[in-house]
């Protein structure tokens, strides 16, 4: 269970609150309590990082002087770290979909709680946990497989056909492929592409604007990703060309359909993870 609240930290003003499990909403007093303690504690130059009551911790973190997120969770002998780090990657959510002079340079709250709301469904995706450990590790999710030598060139052309350096392959939601630019991507960024691209899974095809925290937090890029077959995607990180549809009826059919038999080959090797002929120590349970 966890309780999720974002405030203007300068002005206390609450933008949203997102709930996890049967924990009931935090009222409005108690929220401006949990703010109140942490601002005194700042103006005593102390650090408040989080603390404990009988059946929860409360954990505080404020970004950039503006977006304050408080964290109550229900004590499951998570670190302090754990939390910290699924709180910095639900305001780089939030930094993905509106750009991070928009969240900390905004002078009108209720634009702001406009703004946040766009980012809900992605922190809710955060917040209630997915197949994906990325968020937990810091990394992002991998597939391996003994096809990636094969994929990459494919990979390579269609990203070229593209006139971008940015592409990878997914599986079941994990990357089995990428060109080197997508490789050099911050943890954040690539992490958050990765939810991003398996976000909407009745979508066959997806042209999503998006910041990327790290390496571009105030100009937008556009996150394509289609599908070849159910459980591979590709994804591509573009700027205004090319459009959704050349890529779509054009590039994806004339680079990827003659490598079907290779695609379905990876698929069956995902529900491993690993490639056949990489041996398991035997005590492993799953």
């Amino acid at each position: 269970m966890a309780f999720l609240a974002a405030l203007s930290s300068d002005t206390g003003v609450p933008l949203f609150s997102r709930t996890k499990g049967d924990l009931p909403q935090l009222p409005f007093p108690v929220i401006g309590a949990l703010n109140s303690v942490h601002l005194f504690a700042t103006q005593h130059s102390a650090t408040l990082a989080s603390t404990l009551s009988e059946d929860a911790k409360v954990v505080w973190r404020v970004y950039h002087d503006k977006i304050m997120l408080i964290l109550v969770a229900g004590e499951e002998g998570s670190t302090d770290i754990h939390f910290q780090n699924m709180m910095d990657f639900m305001f780089n959510a939030m930094v993905s979909v509106t750009g991070l002079d928009s969240l900390v340079d905004s002078k009108n709250s209720e634009r702001l709680k406009r703004d946040a709301r766009l980012s809900f469904s992605l922190i809710d995706t955060l917040l209630f946990g997915t197949e994906l450990l990325g968020p937990l590790t810091y990394a992002v999710d991998i597939c391996a497989t003994s096809e990636t030598s094969l994929l990459e060139p494919v990979l390579n052309e269609f990203a070229e056909a593209a006139e971008t350096q940015f592409a990878c392959v997914l599986i079941m939601g994990r990357v089995a492929a990428a060109t080197q630019g997508w490789w050099d991507l911050a943890p954040y960024d690539s992490v958050i592409l990765s939810i991003l691209c398996s976000h909407h899974p009745q979508s066959s095809c997806q042209d999503i604007p998006v910041y990327l925290p790290d390496a571009s937090p105030n100009t937008p890029h556009r996150l394509l990703s289609l599908k070849v077959i159910e459980g591979f995607t590709v994804a591509l990180l573009c700027e205004a060309q090319p459009t959704l549809e050349d890529v779509r009826d054009q590039l994806l059919p004339s680079i990827w359909s003659g490598h079907m038999d290779m695609v379905h080959r990876c698929l069956r090797s995902s529900t491993r993870n690993l490639p056949p002929h990489v041996p398991l120590e035997p005590s492993l349970l799953g």
